[in-house]
Protein backbone atom coordinates (compact mmCIF):
# COMPACT_ATOMS: atom_id res chain seq x y z
CA UNK A 1 0.00 0.00 0.00
CA UNK A 2 1.20 3.49 -0.84
CA UNK A 3 1.85 5.50 2.34
CA UNK A 4 -0.66 8.30 2.83
CA UNK A 5 2.08 10.92 3.10
CA UNK A 6 3.63 9.81 -0.19
CA UNK A 7 0.22 9.85 -1.91
CA UNK A 8 -0.36 13.43 -0.70
CA UNK A 9 3.05 14.53 -2.00
CA UNK A 10 2.39 12.94 -5.40
CA UNK A 11 -1.00 14.69 -5.54
CA UNK A 12 0.63 18.03 -4.79
CA UNK A 13 3.29 17.47 -7.47
CA UNK A 14 1.08 16.12 -10.27
CA UNK A 15 -2.46 17.20 -9.46
CA UNK A 16 -5.07 14.85 -7.93
CA UNK A 17 -6.25 13.69 -11.36
CA UNK A 18 -2.82 12.28 -12.22
CA UNK A 19 -2.28 9.88 -9.32
CA UNK A 20 -4.46 6.94 -8.28
CA UNK A 21 -4.40 3.83 -6.12
CA UNK A 22 -7.90 2.62 -6.98
CA UNK A 23 -7.85 -1.22 -6.98
CA UNK A 24 -9.80 -1.63 -10.23
CA UNK A 25 -7.44 0.69 -12.07
CA UNK A 26 -4.38 -1.04 -10.62
CA UNK A 27 -5.75 -4.41 -11.75
CA UNK A 28 -5.98 -3.07 -15.29
CA UNK A 29 -2.26 -2.28 -15.22
CA UNK A 30 -1.49 -5.73 -13.76
CA UNK A 31 -3.09 -7.59 -16.70
CA UNK A 32 0.05 -7.88 -18.83
CA UNK A 33 0.38 -11.38 -20.32
CA UNK A 34 2.21 -10.48 -23.53
CA UNK A 35 5.92 -11.34 -23.79
CA UNK A 36 5.95 -13.14 -20.47
CA UNK A 37 7.16 -16.70 -19.94
CA UNK A 38 5.62 -16.80 -16.48
CA UNK A 39 2.53 -19.06 -16.40
CA UNK A 40 0.80 -16.44 -14.26
CA UNK A 41 -0.69 -13.95 -16.73
CA UNK A 42 -0.92 -11.24 -14.05
CA UNK A 43 2.08 -9.10 -13.23
CA UNK A 44 2.52 -7.74 -9.70
CA UNK A 45 -0.10 -5.09 -9.08
CA UNK A 46 1.41 -1.60 -8.68
CA UNK A 47 0.66 0.23 -5.44
CA UNK A 48 -0.23 3.37 -7.42
CA UNK A 49 -0.18 4.80 -10.92
CA UNK A 50 1.30 8.24 -11.59
CA UNK A 51 0.92 10.19 -14.85
CA UNK A 52 3.61 12.85 -15.25
CA UNK A 53 3.29 15.51 -17.93
CA UNK A 54 6.89 16.73 -18.07
CA UNK A 55 10.47 15.91 -17.14
CA UNK A 56 10.02 17.99 -14.00
CA UNK A 57 7.04 15.83 -13.00
CA UNK A 58 9.13 12.67 -13.50
CA UNK A 59 11.88 14.13 -11.31
CA UNK A 60 9.31 14.86 -8.60
CA UNK A 61 7.94 11.28 -8.71
CA UNK A 62 11.41 9.74 -8.53
CA UNK A 63 12.46 11.89 -5.60
CA UNK A 64 9.24 11.20 -3.69
CA UNK A 65 9.72 7.46 -4.23
CA UNK A 66 13.31 7.70 -3.00
CA UNK A 67 12.25 9.69 0.04
CA UNK A 68 9.72 7.03 1.08
CA UNK A 69 11.77 3.97 0.10
CA UNK A 70 9.47 3.05 -2.79
CA UNK A 71 10.32 1.48 -6.12
CA UNK A 72 8.99 2.72 -9.45
CA UNK A 73 8.75 1.47 -13.03
CA UNK A 74 8.17 3.63 -16.11
CA UNK A 75 6.15 2.50 -19.11
CA UNK A 76 5.47 4.10 -22.48
CA UNK A 77 2.76 2.28 -24.45
CA UNK A 78 2.68 -0.81 -22.24
CA UNK A 79 3.29 -3.42 -24.95
CA UNK A 80 3.75 -6.28 -22.50
CA UNK A 81 4.88 -7.65 -19.18
CA UNK A 82 8.32 -6.04 -19.54
CA UNK A 83 6.65 -2.63 -19.12
CA UNK A 84 4.93 -3.61 -15.87
CA UNK A 85 6.32 -3.95 -12.33
CA UNK A 86 8.36 -7.08 -11.76
CA UNK A 87 8.00 -7.07 -7.99
CA UNK A 88 5.65 -5.88 -5.26
CA UNK A 89 5.46 -2.32 -3.92
CA UNK A 90 6.12 -0.48 -7.20
CA UNK A 91 4.67 2.84 -8.36
CA UNK A 92 3.83 2.54 -12.07
CA UNK A 93 4.85 5.68 -13.94
CA UNK A 94 2.60 5.88 -17.00
CA UNK A 95 4.11 8.34 -19.51
CA UNK A 96 1.04 8.64 -21.77
CA UNK A 97 0.66 12.40 -21.17
CA UNK A 98 4.14 12.94 -22.66
CA UNK A 99 3.19 12.29 -26.29
CA UNK A 100 4.66 15.14 -28.33
CA UNK A 101 6.94 15.38 -31.33
CA UNK A 102 9.04 18.28 -30.07
CA UNK A 103 11.23 19.08 -33.06
CA UNK A 104 12.07 17.92 -36.57
CA UNK A 105 15.47 19.19 -37.69
CA UNK A 106 15.64 18.79 -41.47
CA UNK A 107 19.21 20.05 -41.79
CA UNK A 108 20.74 17.73 -39.21
CA UNK A 109 18.21 14.96 -39.92
CA UNK A 110 16.80 14.11 -36.51
CA UNK A 111 13.45 14.20 -34.71
CA UNK A 112 13.01 14.82 -30.98
CA UNK A 113 10.19 12.92 -29.29
CA UNK A 114 8.64 12.17 -25.92
CA UNK A 115 7.90 8.64 -24.66
CA UNK A 116 4.28 8.29 -25.82
CA UNK A 117 4.87 9.62 -29.34
CA UNK A 118 4.09 6.53 -31.40
CA UNK A 119 6.07 5.30 -34.39
CA UNK A 120 3.24 5.71 -36.91
CA UNK A 121 2.69 9.32 -35.88
CA UNK A 122 6.41 10.15 -36.04
CA UNK A 123 6.85 8.40 -39.38
CA UNK A 124 3.86 10.17 -40.92
CA UNK A 125 5.17 13.60 -39.95
CA UNK A 126 8.67 12.73 -41.16
CA UNK A 127 7.42 11.57 -44.56
CA UNK A 128 5.73 14.92 -45.14
CA UNK A 129 9.25 16.40 -45.15
CA UNK A 130 10.89 13.69 -47.26
CA UNK A 131 12.23 11.58 -44.39
CA UNK A 132 11.59 8.21 -42.81
CA UNK A 133 12.30 6.74 -39.39
CA UNK A 134 13.29 3.28 -38.19
CA UNK A 135 10.29 1.29 -36.96
CA UNK A 136 10.67 -1.95 -35.02
CA UNK A 137 8.63 -5.05 -35.86
CA UNK A 138 6.04 -4.15 -33.20
CA UNK A 139 4.78 -1.78 -35.88
CA UNK A 140 3.21 1.65 -35.91
CA UNK A 141 1.90 1.47 -32.34
CA UNK A 142 5.19 1.19 -30.47
CA UNK A 143 7.27 3.89 -28.77
CA UNK A 144 10.53 4.61 -30.63
CA UNK A 145 11.90 6.25 -27.49
CA UNK A 146 11.37 3.02 -25.56
CA UNK A 147 12.96 0.78 -28.19
CA UNK A 148 15.91 3.18 -28.60
CA UNK A 149 16.72 3.73 -24.94
CA UNK A 150 15.30 0.85 -22.96
CA UNK A 151 14.50 -2.29 -24.95
CA UNK A 152 14.92 -4.17 -28.19
CA UNK A 153 14.96 -2.50 -31.58
CA UNK A 154 15.15 -4.64 -34.71
CA UNK A 155 12.99 -4.73 -37.82
CA UNK A 156 12.55 -5.33 -41.56
CA UNK A 157 13.97 -1.87 -42.35
CA UNK A 158 17.23 -2.69 -40.53
CA UNK A 159 19.00 -3.23 -43.84
CA UNK A 160 18.61 0.50 -44.57
CA UNK A 161 17.99 2.05 -41.12
CA UNK A 162 19.85 -0.22 -38.68
CA UNK A 163 18.85 -0.96 -35.07
CA UNK A 164 17.10 1.32 -32.61
CA UNK A 165 20.27 1.44 -30.51
CA UNK A 166 22.15 3.03 -33.41
CA UNK A 167 19.41 5.55 -34.13
CA UNK A 168 19.34 7.42 -30.83
CA UNK A 169 21.10 10.80 -31.22
CA UNK A 170 20.66 12.27 -27.77
CA UNK A 171 18.83 11.57 -24.53
CA UNK A 172 17.28 13.35 -21.60
CA UNK A 173 17.53 10.86 -18.74
CA UNK A 174 16.10 11.12 -15.23
CA UNK A 175 18.52 9.02 -13.20
CA UNK A 176 17.30 6.83 -10.32
CA UNK A 177 18.53 9.52 -7.90
CA UNK A 178 16.27 12.15 -9.49
CA UNK A 179 19.13 13.99 -11.20
CA UNK A 180 18.74 14.79 -14.91
CA UNK A 181 21.50 13.67 -17.29
CA UNK A 182 21.68 14.77 -20.92
CA UNK A 183 23.85 12.72 -23.25
CA UNK A 184 25.85 13.72 -26.29
CA UNK A 185 25.91 17.16 -27.88
CA UNK A 186 22.75 18.07 -25.98
CA UNK A 187 24.73 18.34 -22.75
CA UNK A 188 27.13 20.79 -24.41
CA UNK A 189 24.27 23.08 -25.42
CA UNK A 190 24.77 22.27 -29.11
CA UNK A 191 21.46 20.60 -29.84
CA UNK A 192 20.64 16.96 -30.52
CA UNK A 193 22.79 16.21 -33.56
CA UNK A 194 25.11 13.65 -31.88
CA UNK A 195 24.54 11.08 -29.17
CA UNK A 196 28.26 10.49 -28.63
CA UNK A 197 29.71 13.96 -28.10
CA UNK A 198 30.83 16.60 -27.68
CA UNK A 199 29.45 15.74 -24.28
CA UNK A 200 29.04 12.49 -22.33
CA UNK A 201 28.43 9.29 -24.28
CA UNK A 202 27.03 6.48 -22.17
CA UNK A 203 25.18 4.57 -24.88
CA UNK A 204 26.58 1.23 -23.72
CA UNK A 205 25.65 1.82 -20.08
CA UNK A 206 22.31 3.38 -21.00
CA UNK A 207 21.05 0.40 -22.97
CA UNK A 208 23.80 -2.12 -23.78
CA UNK A 209 22.64 -4.93 -26.05
CA UNK A 210 18.99 -5.05 -25.08
CA UNK A 211 18.17 -2.18 -22.73
CA UNK A 212 17.65 -1.93 -18.97
CA UNK A 213 13.83 -2.26 -19.19
CA UNK A 214 13.18 0.41 -16.60
CA UNK A 215 16.00 -0.61 -14.29
CA UNK A 216 18.06 2.58 -14.64
CA UNK A 217 15.59 5.44 -14.31
CA UNK A 218 13.29 7.17 -16.80
CA UNK A 219 13.98 8.55 -20.28
CA UNK A 220 11.84 11.59 -21.00
CA UNK A 221 13.09 12.82 -24.39
CA UNK A 222 15.31 11.50 -27.13
CA UNK A 223 16.41 12.40 -30.63
CA UNK A 224 16.19 9.81 -33.42
CA UNK A 225 17.87 9.69 -36.81
CA UNK A 226 15.92 10.61 -39.90
CA UNK A 227 16.60 8.89 -43.22
CA UNK A 228 15.93 9.98 -46.76
CA UNK A 229 12.51 8.88 -48.04
CA UNK A 230 12.38 8.78 -51.86
CA UNK A 231 8.61 8.26 -51.91
CA UNK A 232 5.74 10.79 -51.91
CA UNK A 233 5.62 13.53 -49.29
CA UNK A 234 1.89 14.05 -49.73
CA UNK A 235 -1.10 11.73 -49.73
CA UNK A 236 0.63 8.81 -48.08
CA UNK A 237 -2.20 6.23 -47.86
CA UNK A 238 -4.38 6.11 -44.77
CA UNK A 239 -5.78 2.65 -45.52
CA UNK A 240 -4.99 -0.50 -43.58
CA UNK A 241 -3.90 -3.71 -45.32
CA UNK A 242 -6.24 -4.46 -48.20
CA UNK A 243 -7.87 -1.00 -47.93
CA UNK A 244 -4.61 0.48 -49.22
CA UNK A 245 -5.03 1.27 -52.89
CA UNK A 246 -2.40 3.92 -53.49
CA UNK A 247 0.07 3.10 -56.24
CA UNK A 248 3.63 2.19 -55.41
CA UNK A 249 5.90 5.22 -55.25
CA UNK A 250 7.93 6.01 -58.34
CA UNK A 251 11.07 3.86 -58.60
CA UNK A 252 9.77 1.39 -56.02
CA UNK A 253 9.10 -2.36 -56.21
CA UNK A 254 7.98 -5.25 -54.01
CA UNK A 255 9.52 -8.66 -54.77
CA UNK A 256 9.35 -12.10 -53.20
CA UNK A 257 11.85 -14.83 -53.99
CA UNK A 258 11.28 -18.57 -53.39
CA UNK A 259 14.20 -20.95 -52.88
CA UNK A 260 14.59 -24.71 -52.66
CA UNK A 261 16.39 -24.87 -49.31
CA UNK A 262 17.85 -22.77 -46.52
CA UNK A 263 21.36 -22.76 -47.93
CA UNK A 264 20.30 -21.25 -51.24
CA UNK A 265 18.19 -18.65 -49.45
CA UNK A 266 21.03 -17.68 -47.10
CA UNK A 267 23.59 -17.42 -49.90
CA UNK A 268 21.41 -15.29 -52.17
CA UNK A 269 20.06 -12.92 -49.51
CA UNK A 270 23.51 -12.36 -48.02
CA UNK A 271 24.97 -11.50 -51.44
CA UNK A 272 22.17 -8.99 -52.09
CA UNK A 273 22.67 -7.46 -48.64
CA UNK A 274 26.40 -7.15 -49.27
CA UNK A 275 25.55 -4.71 -52.06
CA UNK A 276 23.52 -2.57 -49.64
CA UNK A 277 20.32 -3.25 -51.53
CA UNK A 278 16.85 -3.08 -50.05
CA UNK A 279 14.67 -0.59 -48.22
CA UNK A 280 13.15 -3.50 -46.34
CA UNK A 281 14.60 -7.02 -46.45
CA UNK A 282 12.95 -9.95 -44.68
CA UNK A 283 11.54 -13.45 -44.73
CA UNK A 284 8.13 -14.16 -43.26
CA UNK A 285 6.29 -17.44 -42.76
CA UNK A 286 2.93 -17.72 -44.48
CA UNK A 287 1.33 -19.06 -41.31
CA UNK A 288 2.64 -16.15 -39.25
CA UNK A 289 1.38 -13.67 -41.85
CA UNK A 290 -2.08 -15.24 -42.17
CA UNK A 291 -2.44 -15.57 -38.40
CA UNK A 292 -2.01 -11.82 -38.10
CA UNK A 293 -4.43 -10.71 -40.80
CA UNK A 294 -7.00 -13.57 -40.80
CA UNK A 295 -6.94 -15.00 -37.27
CA UNK A 296 -10.38 -16.62 -37.37
CA UNK A 297 -9.77 -18.27 -40.71
CA UNK A 298 -6.51 -19.73 -39.42
CA UNK A 299 -8.37 -21.42 -36.57
CA UNK A 300 -10.49 -23.31 -39.08
CA UNK A 301 -9.10 -26.85 -39.13
CA UNK A 302 -10.48 -27.62 -42.59
CA UNK A 303 -8.71 -24.55 -43.99
CA UNK A 304 -5.41 -25.44 -42.32
CA UNK A 305 -5.56 -29.01 -43.62
CA UNK A 306 -6.50 -28.08 -47.20
CA UNK A 307 -4.16 -29.84 -49.62
CA UNK A 308 -3.72 -26.76 -51.80
CA UNK A 309 -2.70 -24.66 -48.77
CA UNK A 310 -0.15 -27.24 -47.62
CA UNK A 311 1.40 -27.19 -51.10
CA UNK A 312 1.65 -23.40 -51.01
CA UNK A 313 3.31 -23.57 -47.59
CA UNK A 314 5.84 -26.08 -48.91
CA UNK A 315 6.65 -23.86 -51.88
CA UNK A 316 6.94 -20.73 -49.71
CA UNK A 317 8.89 -22.28 -46.84
CA UNK A 318 12.16 -20.64 -47.96
CA UNK A 319 11.05 -17.17 -49.04
CA UNK A 320 12.50 -13.68 -48.90
CA UNK A 321 10.97 -10.30 -49.66
CA UNK A 322 12.58 -7.05 -50.76
CA UNK A 323 10.92 -3.65 -50.81
CA UNK A 324 12.93 -1.33 -53.03
CA UNK A 325 12.87 2.48 -52.89
CA UNK A 326 15.33 4.05 -55.34
CA UNK A 327 16.15 7.67 -56.08
CA UNK A 328 16.16 7.29 -59.85
CA UNK A 329 15.23 4.82 -62.60
CA UNK A 330 18.91 3.96 -62.99
CA UNK A 331 19.33 3.09 -59.32
CA UNK A 332 16.17 0.97 -59.40
CA UNK A 333 17.44 -0.84 -62.49
CA UNK A 334 20.72 -1.65 -60.72
CA UNK A 335 18.96 -2.96 -57.59
CA UNK A 336 16.64 -5.14 -59.65
CA UNK A 337 19.57 -6.46 -61.70
CA UNK A 338 21.46 -7.58 -58.58
CA UNK A 339 18.42 -9.27 -57.05
CA UNK A 340 17.51 -11.08 -60.29
CA UNK A 341 21.11 -12.24 -60.75
CA UNK A 342 21.52 -13.61 -57.22
CA UNK A 343 18.11 -15.29 -57.13
CA UNK A 344 18.75 -16.97 -60.48
CA UNK A 345 22.27 -18.10 -59.55
CA UNK A 346 20.94 -19.81 -56.43
CA UNK A 347 18.06 -21.57 -58.14
CA UNK A 348 15.31 -19.31 -56.86
CA UNK A 349 12.18 -17.90 -58.45
CA UNK A 350 11.55 -14.14 -58.27
CA UNK A 351 7.98 -12.77 -58.31
CA UNK A 352 7.03 -9.13 -58.81
CA UNK A 353 4.25 -8.73 -56.24
CA UNK A 354 2.65 -5.89 -58.17
CA UNK A 355 1.99 -8.20 -61.11
CA UNK A 356 -0.16 -10.47 -58.93
CA UNK A 357 -2.03 -7.63 -57.22
CA UNK A 358 -0.21 -7.76 -53.87
CA UNK A 359 2.44 -5.10 -54.40
CA UNK A 360 0.45 -2.16 -53.06
CA UNK A 361 -0.89 -3.62 -49.78
CA UNK A 362 2.35 -5.41 -48.99
CA UNK A 363 4.56 -2.40 -49.71
CA UNK A 364 2.49 0.13 -47.80
CA UNK A 365 1.56 -2.36 -45.07
CA UNK A 366 5.19 -2.88 -44.14
CA UNK A 367 6.45 0.66 -44.79
CA UNK A 368 3.71 2.14 -42.60
CA UNK A 369 3.94 -0.62 -39.98
CA UNK A 370 0.26 -1.54 -40.27
CA UNK A 371 0.80 -5.30 -40.48
CA UNK A 372 2.11 -5.59 -36.96
CA UNK A 373 -0.35 -5.96 -34.10
CA UNK A 374 -3.39 -6.03 -36.39
CA UNK A 375 -4.98 -9.00 -34.64
CA UNK A 376 -4.13 -11.97 -32.50
CA UNK A 377 -5.57 -15.42 -32.95
CA UNK A 378 -6.08 -16.35 -29.35
CA UNK A 379 -4.94 -13.60 -27.01
CA UNK A 380 -1.14 -13.52 -27.09
CA UNK A 381 1.61 -13.48 -29.67
CA UNK A 382 5.03 -14.39 -28.37
CA UNK A 383 8.26 -15.78 -29.69
CA UNK A 384 10.89 -18.32 -28.95
CA UNK A 385 13.27 -15.53 -28.18
CA UNK A 386 15.02 -13.92 -31.11
CA UNK A 387 18.72 -14.31 -31.70
CA UNK A 388 21.12 -12.45 -33.96
CA UNK A 389 23.88 -14.09 -35.95
CA UNK A 390 25.06 -14.45 -39.53
CA UNK A 391 22.37 -15.44 -41.99
CA UNK A 392 23.58 -19.00 -42.55
CA UNK A 393 23.67 -19.81 -38.83
CA UNK A 394 20.19 -18.41 -38.32
CA UNK A 395 18.75 -20.42 -41.20
CA UNK A 396 20.25 -23.62 -39.81
CA UNK A 397 18.94 -22.83 -36.33
CA UNK A 398 15.45 -22.28 -37.67
CA UNK A 399 15.21 -25.45 -39.77
CA UNK A 400 17.02 -27.87 -37.48
CA UNK A 401 16.33 -26.31 -34.11
CA UNK A 402 13.48 -23.86 -33.66
CA UNK A 403 10.90 -25.42 -35.96
CA UNK A 404 11.05 -28.95 -34.45
CA UNK A 405 10.56 -27.51 -30.96
CA UNK A 406 7.59 -25.48 -32.12
CA UNK A 407 6.12 -28.45 -34.01
CA UNK A 408 6.31 -30.44 -30.78
CA UNK A 409 4.48 -27.64 -28.96
CA UNK A 410 1.74 -27.63 -31.60
CA UNK A 411 1.39 -31.40 -31.32
CA UNK A 412 1.08 -31.21 -27.54
CA UNK A 413 -1.51 -28.44 -27.79
CA UNK A 414 0.56 -25.70 -26.16
CA UNK A 415 0.51 -23.31 -29.13
CA UNK A 416 -1.84 -22.80 -32.05
CA UNK A 417 -1.13 -24.46 -35.38
CA UNK A 418 -0.07 -21.77 -37.86
CA UNK A 419 0.99 -24.28 -40.51
CA UNK A 420 4.15 -26.39 -40.13
CA UNK A 421 7.35 -24.61 -41.07
CA UNK A 422 5.71 -21.24 -41.68
CA UNK A 423 5.40 -19.46 -38.34
CA UNK A 424 8.59 -17.39 -38.32
CA UNK A 425 10.08 -14.10 -39.35
CA UNK A 426 13.60 -13.08 -40.36
CA UNK A 427 15.35 -9.89 -41.26
CA UNK A 428 18.85 -8.65 -42.00
CA UNK A 429 20.33 -5.77 -40.03
CA UNK A 430 22.76 -3.55 -41.94
CA UNK A 431 23.33 -6.44 -44.33
CA UNK A 432 25.49 -8.19 -41.74
CA UNK A 433 23.43 -9.67 -38.92
CA UNK A 434 20.35 -11.85 -39.32
CA UNK A 435 17.55 -11.78 -36.74
CA UNK A 436 15.23 -14.77 -36.37
CA UNK A 437 12.14 -15.43 -34.28
CA UNK A 438 9.83 -18.43 -34.19
CA UNK A 439 6.42 -16.88 -33.55
CA UNK A 440 4.02 -18.48 -31.05
CA UNK A 441 0.28 -17.92 -30.80
CA UNK A 442 -1.25 -19.21 -27.57
CA UNK A 443 -4.10 -18.65 -25.13
CA UNK A 444 -2.71 -16.99 -22.02
CA UNK A 445 -5.88 -17.90 -20.10
CA UNK A 446 -5.01 -21.59 -20.46
CA UNK A 447 -2.46 -22.52 -17.81
CA UNK A 448 -1.51 -25.66 -19.73
CA UNK A 449 -0.61 -23.46 -22.70
CA UNK A 450 1.40 -20.91 -20.71
CA UNK A 451 3.29 -23.63 -18.83
CA UNK A 452 3.87 -25.40 -22.14
CA UNK A 453 5.31 -22.27 -23.71
CA UNK A 454 7.65 -21.95 -20.74
CA UNK A 455 8.77 -25.54 -21.33
CA UNK A 456 9.38 -24.76 -25.00
CA UNK A 457 11.50 -21.76 -24.06
CA UNK A 458 13.60 -24.04 -21.83
CA UNK A 459 14.10 -26.45 -24.74
CA UNK A 460 14.90 -23.62 -27.11
CA UNK A 461 17.37 -22.13 -24.64
CA UNK A 462 19.26 -25.41 -24.39
CA UNK A 463 19.34 -25.66 -28.18
CA UNK A 464 20.56 -22.08 -28.40
CA UNK A 465 23.40 -22.77 -25.98
CA UNK A 466 24.28 -25.90 -27.95
CA UNK A 467 24.54 -23.73 -31.08
CA UNK A 468 26.70 -21.17 -29.19
CA UNK A 469 24.22 -18.42 -30.04
CA UNK A 470 24.07 -15.17 -28.08
CA UNK A 471 21.32 -14.47 -25.57
CA UNK A 472 19.19 -12.16 -27.71
CA UNK A 473 15.81 -11.20 -26.25
CA UNK A 474 16.23 -13.32 -23.14
CA UNK A 475 18.79 -11.00 -21.55
CA UNK A 476 15.99 -9.32 -19.58
CA UNK A 477 14.75 -12.52 -17.90
CA UNK A 478 16.34 -13.02 -14.44
CA UNK A 479 16.85 -16.78 -14.77
CA UNK A 480 18.04 -16.70 -18.36
CA UNK A 481 20.36 -13.77 -17.67
CA UNK A 482 21.93 -15.83 -14.89
CA UNK A 483 22.31 -18.74 -17.28
CA UNK A 484 23.83 -16.80 -20.18
CA UNK A 485 25.91 -14.29 -18.21
CA UNK A 486 28.93 -16.52 -17.51
CA UNK A 487 29.02 -17.45 -21.20
CA UNK A 488 28.98 -13.82 -22.35
CA UNK A 489 31.76 -12.01 -20.48
CA UNK A 490 29.71 -11.97 -17.26
CA UNK A 491 27.55 -9.11 -18.49
CA UNK A 492 25.09 -9.79 -15.65
CA UNK A 493 27.78 -8.96 -13.10
CA UNK A 494 28.64 -5.71 -14.87
CA UNK A 495 24.96 -4.76 -14.91
CA UNK A 496 24.77 -5.21 -11.14
CA UNK A 497 27.81 -2.96 -10.71
CA UNK A 498 26.32 -0.27 -12.96
CA UNK A 499 23.06 -0.53 -11.06
CA UNK A 500 24.88 -0.07 -7.76
CA UNK A 501 26.55 3.14 -8.95
CA UNK A 502 23.56 4.79 -10.66
CA UNK A 503 20.86 3.53 -8.32
CA UNK A 504 22.32 3.10 -4.82
CA UNK A 505 18.82 2.97 -3.32
CA UNK A 506 17.66 0.27 -5.78
CA UNK A 507 14.53 2.34 -6.41
CA UNK A 508 14.17 1.83 -10.19
CA UNK A 509 12.54 -1.62 -10.55
CA UNK A 510 15.54 -3.98 -10.93
CA UNK A 511 13.67 -7.13 -12.01
CA UNK A 512 14.57 -7.16 -15.69
CA UNK A 513 18.02 -5.64 -15.29
CA UNK A 514 19.94 -6.79 -12.23
CA UNK A 515 18.01 -9.45 -10.32
CA UNK A 516 19.00 -13.09 -10.72
CA UNK A 517 17.22 -16.41 -10.48
CA UNK A 518 18.39 -19.98 -10.99
CA UNK A 519 17.39 -21.41 -14.36
CA UNK A 520 14.54 -23.92 -14.00
CA UNK A 521 15.24 -27.23 -15.74
CA UNK A 522 12.34 -29.10 -14.12
CA UNK A 523 10.26 -29.16 -17.30
CA UNK A 524 12.90 -31.29 -19.03
CA UNK A 525 13.18 -35.05 -18.65
CA UNK A 526 15.84 -36.40 -16.22
CA UNK A 527 18.09 -37.35 -19.14
CA UNK A 528 17.63 -33.91 -20.74
CA UNK A 529 18.31 -32.21 -17.40
CA UNK A 530 21.58 -34.09 -17.00
CA UNK A 531 22.60 -33.24 -20.57
CA UNK A 532 21.63 -29.59 -20.03
CA UNK A 533 23.74 -29.33 -16.89
CA UNK A 534 26.76 -30.81 -18.68
CA UNK A 535 26.24 -28.47 -21.58
CA UNK A 536 25.92 -25.40 -19.35
CA UNK A 537 29.06 -26.34 -17.42
CA UNK A 538 31.02 -26.83 -20.65
CA UNK A 539 30.00 -23.42 -21.96
CA UNK A 540 30.65 -21.69 -18.66
CA UNK A 541 34.12 -23.21 -18.47
CA UNK A 542 34.94 -21.76 -21.88
CA UNK A 543 34.86 -25.02 -23.81
CA UNK A 544 33.04 -23.57 -26.82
Amino acid sequence: MLPEEAYKELQDALGPENISDEPALLDAYAWQPAFSINPDVWTPRPIAVALPGSTEDVVAIVRICNKHGLKYKAMCLGWGAHAAPGCEGVVQIDLRRMDRILEIDEKNMYVVVEPFAVAGQINAEAKKLGFSTHMISAGASHSPLASSTSGWGCCWDGVSMSWSSRNVMGVEWVLPTGDVLRLGSLDSGLGWFSGDGPGPSLRGIMRGRGGAFGGLGVFTRCALKLYHWPGPTENVPDGLLWDTHKELPENSRAYIALFGDERALADATQEVANEGIGYHSFGVGLGNFLSGIWPHLMRNEAFRKAEWLRKIVDVMQFNWMWLLCANSPGELEFQEMVIRKEVAEHGGVLIDMEQIGLGQPLFWGWVLGSFMGVATRCGVIGTMWGQDEVQHAMMEERVHGGEPIKASGVERGFVENDLPGSGFHFFLEEGIVSHYEEVLWYDHRDRKATQGVRDMVAEYTMMNIDYCMESGFVAGEPELRTLYGPMEHNFHEWQKKIKGVLDPGDSSDPTLYSTEQEFDLSSLSPAEQARARRLIEEKRSGNR
